[in-house]
């Protein structure tokens, strides 16, 4: 069994965000609720303890835990009206529940190896919103069932007028982080169309909030000395789809997607809304099997669209599948150290021909960019799997396994070589054999269960094992 260290443990994640949220640490999180040095008096706690647990070095033990809680949450008579008190109790509840030690009991049920699948992965359906799953996983069923073309339509939100004039008077940043004209979805500068759709009254100062600590935290760094350094390049989202069937075809799934113009910049912000609403507001984001006419802000929060794959090369003992530990300075901080997919990219206007999204381009980019791997066909095939939302983060992708001619050597060579992308997303690869056993063996192998995974490589998974794409076993 790999042994896990706390740095990479969800409680450890949960725990170092909630830090940097409610303590004050740079420029960038300027109007948090308490400064570091003011903490560490308050509390009694040792500054190198603070700094050990805020940087994922060890979990606290329970009368630290309860020093942490005192001092963030001194009144208690107060503690159940404020949010950040619920977001607490949930860091709180992580780290115990991975203290608890593992008790064997021999009159313990057993299950099947399929049995421990289903029970472990229940608490998926909690963090993925299926909403269309394609029924014909031949190689052409993206050209054939799914269509996704740009509408028209922008969205970008306006940047801090400090932070534009701190661009524009310096000819290096200028360069480095572009600023787009802003506007709704609906062609409107003044946001009138965001500001009316969403049902909360104070979304506009928070919008304000969360535009002004992007900024700080994006000039921090552009000044800094960092190696990667944020930009502000367009981006694609998803403003809704529709499920039709195409007039003179034979009955099956069809999906059409719309997609908006987007940057990094509006991106940023919304995913930080976001996360703050979905704490305070959760039932905003409520689960349902159609949730853009249920909820239609939502659009305005989807401002991204990608494809998340599982990819498989040959071997001598049977095909191998590849998994990724996400890095740190990967863009989701709920992700860092997780199991994810082989490969994940986001829709580009590189891959959009007269207006049209061509999906097998959006492959072949992710495995080129990520995996240095050239996808041809018809050695290599990609069976399609599902549309979903991720409610973590509130993304929404397709699924897909693909399946590689080359083998496992060559597949090594081409990524230590060829990969653009995987220094900065990736920390760790590592293949399994490509069988149901090895499949549900690292789930039930994992310490942290469910939550060492991402949604997204247990979605994609979930499918092998429910399609039957795998041998049982391997050799």
């Amino acid at each position: 069994m790999i042994k896990r260290e706390a740095s990479g443990s969800a409680a450890a994640i949960l725990l170092s965000e909630f830090f940097d949220k409610h303590l004050q640490r740079g420029t960038g999180n300027a109007g948090n609720t308490m400064k570091a040095a003011e903490f560490a008096e308050k509390s009694g706690l040792l500054p190198s303890t603070i700094s050990e647990l805020r940087n994922r070095k060890r979990l606290p033990k329970r009368h630290t835990l309860d020093t942490v809680e005192n001092t963030f949450f001194p009144d208690k008579g107060r503690r159940a009206n404020d949010p950040a008190y619920l977001e607490w109790q949930e860091v709180r509840a992580a780290i115990e529940n991975e203290r608890k030690p593992n008790v064997y009991d021999p009159d313990e049920k057993r299950f099947s190896l399929r049995q421990a699948w289903d029970l472990m992965t229940r608490p998926i359906t909690s963090r993925v919103t299926p909403i269309v799953r394609f029924t014909n996983t031949q190689v052409d069923a993206a050209r054939d069932q799914i269509t996704a073309r740009l509408t028209g339509n922008i969205f970008i939100l306006p940047m801090p007028d400090w932070f534009i004039a701190e661009l524009e008077a310096d000819a290096y940043l200028r360069d480095r982080y572009d600023i787009h004209a802003y506007q709704d979805l609906t062609g409107n500068a003044a946001l009138e169309d965001l500001f009316k759709s969403m049902p909360i009254a104070e979304f506009p100062e928070l919008l304000a909030y969360h535009s002004s600590a992007y900024a700080h935290l994006v000039l921090e760094t552009l000044k800094g000395s960092g190696s990667y350094l944020p930009y502000n390049k367009k981006k694609i989202g998803l403003c809704g789809y529709r499920q039709v069937q195409r007039s003179g075809r034979q009955e099956g799934v069809f999906l059409d997607l719309d997609l908006y113009e987007t940057d990094y910049f509006t991106h940023r912000v919304m995913r930080r809304v976001f996360l703050d609403l979905r704490l305070s507001r959760p039932t905003l984001f409520s689960e349902t099997p159609a949730p853009y006419e249920v909820m239609p802000y939502l659009r305005y929060f989807t401002t991204s669209f990608g494809m998340n794959i599982v990819a498989t090369t040959r071997h001598s003992q049977g095909r191998r599948f590849y998994m990724t530990r996400l890095s740190a300075r990967q863009g989701n901080a709920n992700q860092h150290g997780l199991w994810h997919v082989s490969a994940n990219e986001g829709v580009s206007f590189d891959d959009v021909i007269d207006g049209a999204v061509i999906m097998g381009s959006v492959v072949e980019r992710a495995l080129k960019e990520e995996l240095g791997v050239c996808y041809h066909e018809p050695t290599d095939e990609t069976l399609w799997f599902e549309f979903a939302i991720d409610q973590r983060n509130l993304e929404p992708y397709i699924s897909c396994l693909v399946h590689l001619a080359t083998d496992r050597d060559a597949f090594y060579r081409s990524k230590m070589h060829l990969a653009r992308d995987d220094r900065r997303e990736f920390q760790d690869i590592r293949d399994f054999p490509f069988s149901e056993q090895a499949i549900i063996q690292m789930l039930v192998e994992e310490p942290n269960g469910v939550d060492g995974f991402t949604s997204y490589s247990l979605n994609i998974l979930d499918n092998i094992l429910l399609r039957g794409l795998a041998p049982r076993r391997h050799d």
